[in-house]
Parts: structure tokens; C-alpha cells; sequence
């Protein structure tokens, strides 16, 4: 199955915990995804490099791949609420930071670390 059609036919995991939190047609997501620039939106670290920096911190396979984060918790899924989030940035924003805020975060001290290691 490609990737266009793992996505038509994704009932994104967890659905059930989110139902009335997530607003976008497949469709629609496929098309942003394949839009967007495979940078984490906070950190800015490429694709390209999620799996050297796994291999690096021996961490979960989670993190080479990038996640969907609201940029507002207190918003559903949608199209103009989403951004790709590395596992570690998605993880360390949770619901705490604004988007605002976790991108001064990353750029300040986690972009350092990984530009470090390489």
C-alpha cells in the first residue's frame, strides 16, 4: 500500500480518545503533508536526520518519524491547527507551551543539540 493510499485509509490511532477533536478529510491531509517542508515546525530538525539522532540517543523507534501537534491544545485537529513536530518536541510542548513559545524554546536550546551531535 503507498503512502497515499495508508492515508486515505488511516482512521488515525486513538480516534476513539478524539472523535470530536480531529476535523480533516484524508484527502486534505494527504495533500498538506505532501506540501510541507520535512522539518520539525518547532526544532527544525530535517527527516533526514531523525533516525541518526535515534541511533544517537538509542530511543524509541517513535522518534523517526515525525508527529501531528495541534499548535493550539485547546483546539481540535484541523488544517489550520497542525504542524509535523518531531517526537521530542510534540512530547516536551505538550499542553503547556503555546506554539509561540515552544518554537523561542527549540530554536534556543534544543536546535543546539542536535546541530552539536552532527
Amino acid at each position: 500500500m503507498n503512502f497515499k493510499d495508508r492515508v486515505r485509509s488511516m482512521n488515525f490511532k486513538n480516534r476513539h480518545k478524539f472523535d470530536s477533536d480531529i476535523r480533516i478529510d484524508s484527502t486534505e491531509f494527504y495533500a498538506w503533508y505532501m506540501d510541507k517542508k520535512k522539518i520539525c515546525s518547532y526544532c527544525k530538525i530535517p527527516e533526514s536526520l531523525l533516525a541518526k539522532i535515534d541511533t544517537l540517543c538509542k530511543k524509541s523507534k517513535q522518534i523517526i518519524r515525525f508527529t501531528i501537534d495541534r499548535m493550539n491544545n485547546n483546539m481540535p485537529y484541523s488544517m489550520d491547527n497542525i504542524c509535523l513536530s518531531c517526537n521530542r518536541c510534540n512530547i516536551a510542548k505538550g499542553g503547556t507551551f503555546t506554539y509561540d513559545e515552544f518554537v523561542e524554546i527549540a530554536e534556543k536550546y534544543i536546535m543546539p543539540k542536535w546541530i552539536k551531535n552532527n
